[in-house]
């Protein structure tokens, strides 16, 4: 009664042993352990050669056998081509798609972080592990070095490249991520992808803006590239993108909200700014003024808010904007500010370069009524305009100060006007 047991245990043994023997000759070369031997920033440097048919295949670098055996540094390169640059990685494969010959000749570079003074910390295990494989069918179009966080995900990766249709879009996607280029020839490579347009690349811009590993060059890149798809759904990304900490990638989202009319951005830029505490408002009113964003009712709408300190914020910016209906709406309130800080009104119409804001602030420093407790911000707004027709206005005020301190301070604005000591 046990001999059929026995047969078929017999019969899964020899399927298993065969599987295993069919997968040993799919591998080509490896895998082989190359370690950090010299450490302390000394250089480790390997050679190997790989037979191989010619063709496609997949070299699999895995970066360290184990997880805390990450080298600090690494290059690689098949045929004196680099494969990796010499850099960190925090990835924990990494999965290059190469065409090789019959002969080929692979390098592995390592070596530690400096270690600052004479402190040496102890020299644990770091090492990367190569194997040598041929590419399956369905990936043929891939070329590169990609970072994933387990080999597994390698179809995913490749999934994420095989959907996009057009071919110049798709190899433009593949170098915008791979390892072998430098972050600013990432960077380049999505710039040349936005300019196609593609569609079908959109899924691929959104998961790379979402990656963690991508570095602020290229994630800026990314902003422009989704916006250029023009897109209403990707908005409130773009917006919130406007809080990012890195510089690079805020000033990018605004620009890239540039490219939509203001009437879809409005809402939720609003939004957006009414929810933040005052230096967060600051700083992301900032960032758009940085990236040349000029959503003119948007921010009036902000200048009327009865949240007094949002209002101010919004009229100092209304100035900058250089805008024929930034400055409307601030001649507007020039008299009548209500919540607004009339002081910040008048510095703002200084920025605008509007003719019509030199006449409206030359009015109003002529009058000694509408100009009290205001002269110095008056004179030093008219001396930003430039119109020499201010000196009058500004001798007066000299002659009159509201305060002891404030007759040195129109004395400089005098000088600064008119070019000699008053």
């Amino acid at each position: 009664m046990k001999t059929p047991r026995i047969i078929t245990s017999i019969l899964f043994l020899v399927l298993a042993v065969a599987a295993a023997a069919a997968g040993a000759e799919q591998t080509v070369f490896g895998p082989v352990k190359y370690d950090v031997k010299d450490r302390y920033g000394k250089k480790n440097h390997y050679s190997a050669s790989v037979p191989a048919a010619p063709g496609l295949y997949i070299i699999r670098i895995q970066n360290g056998e184990q997880p805390a055996e990450r080298p600090d540094y690494v290059w690689i390169a098949v045929n004196g081509r680099r494969i990796l640059i010499d850099d960190r990685y925090q990835f924990r494969y990494v999965a290059t798609f190469i065409e090789l010959a019959k002969e080929n000749t692979l390098e592995v570079g390592m070596r530690d972080e400096q270690p600052a003074g004479f402190r040496r910390a102890p020299a644990t295990p770091k090492n990367v592990v190569i194997t040598v494989l041929p590419a399956p069918p369905a990936m043929k179009t891939l070329r590169g070095s990609f970072g994933m966080g387990s080999w597994e995900a390698l179809k995913d990766v490749a999934d994420g490249f095989l959907r996009i249709k057009n071919p110049a879009a798709a190899q433009l996607a593949m170098d915008s991520v791979s390892l072998h280029l430098t972050s600013g020839e990432r960077a380049a490579a999505v710039r040349k992808l936005s300019d196609l347009k593609e569609k079908t690349a959109e899924d691929f811009l959104l998961r790379l803006f979402n990656d963690p590993n991508v570095a602020s060059d290229v994630r800026a890149e990314v902003c422009l590239a989704l916006a250029v798809m023009g897109d209403k759904k990707l908005i409130p990304l773009l917006t919130r993108t406007i809080l990012d900490p890195d510089d690079r990638v805020s000033t990018a989202a605004a620009r890239g909200l540039s490219f939509y009319p203001e009437a879809d951005t409005q809402a939720e830029l609003t939004k957006v700014l009414e929810s933040l505490d005052h230096m967060r408002k600051n700083a992301a009113i900032r960032t758009i003024a940085n990236a040349g964003w000029k959503p003119v009712s948007t921010i009036i709408g902000l200048a009327d808010s009865t949240d007094p300190y949002i209002a101010n914020i919004a009229v100092g910016f209304l100035g900058g904007m250089r805008e024929p209906r930034a400055t409307d709406h601030l001649l507007k309130i020039l008299n009548t500010p209500g919540k607004q800080d009339p002081r910040l009104v008048i510095r703002a119409l200084g920025e605008t370069g509007d003719p019509r804001a030199t006449e409206a602030l030359l009015a109003q420093a002529a009058d000694q009524v509408k100009r009290r407790g205001l002269e110095v911000e008056l004179a030093d707004a008219l001396v930003v305009l430039g119109d020499k027709r201010a000196e009058k206005p500004i001798v007066d005020m000299i002659k009159h100060p509201p305060y002891p301190a404030a007759e040195g301070k129109l004395k400089n604005a005098y000088r600064r006007l008119m070019g000699k000591e008053y």
